[in-house]
């Protein structure tokens, strides 16, 4: 969709934080396919592999509330994420469920959200996941998805889960993709 403001026409942007460290594997495909829908309707899609960054984890040294106004002590990568975050209109979070759970790559990043959390400017979020068995091993995840969207004021546009894929290209033979382009569309 493209929206005007006073006349000038403005595109959303949409940033996808892909967690999984398997390029090209079964969560990545997922993102692919969301981006083509965002893409589709005129949005640009941003997609960033957080699995390849270097993100420390949070020191819990309250820095960021205390002494500055969001901005983290630690230097690293999370300062790409923050700068494409000031940047966009809705977030994605992808990740393939291991052992229950999001991925550690994507929970580092869920972490150092908290030095910010209160001045984003995002509004409409995502989760993506993949998984190698049924929905309810996700579990853990979407519930840290919906208090983080709640916290972070995110209108939540969607959670999709790909089951039963566990070898890379599987997801190719789900129908979620298609679902995963129809949310794209939309945020």
């Amino acid at each position: 969709m493209i929206f005007t403001h006073g006349g000038t026409v403005m595109s959303r942007t949409v940033l996808i934080l892909s967690s999984s460290p398997r390029i090209g594997g079964n969560s990545d495909l997922l993102c692919d396919s969301l981006a083509a829908g965002v893409e589709s309707v005129g949005n640009k899609a941003v997609k960033l592999h957080v699995a390849q960054m270097k993100i420390a984890p949070c020191r819990a040294c309250e820095y960021c509330h205390e002494k500055s106004d969001g901005v983290c002590v630690i230097r690293d990568d999370m300062d790409q994420i923050w700068a494409a975050l000031d940047q966009a209109d809705a977030v994605v979070f992808a990740s393939p469920i291991y052992f229950f759970d999001c991925s550690a790559q994507l929970k580092l990043v869920i972490d150092r959200l908290y030095a910010r959390y209160e001045q984003m400017q995002v509004e409409n979020s995502a989760l993506l996941l993949t998984c190698g068995a049924e929905e309810d091993v996700a579990e853990s995840a979407m519930i840290l998805y919906r208090k983080l969207a709640a916290c972070c004021g995110f209108q939540d546009k969607g959670i999709l889960c790909a089951t039963d894929v566990w070898a890379a290209g599987e997801i190719q033979e789900k129908n979620v993709l298609q679902d995963a382009y129809n949310l794209g569309k939309i945020l």
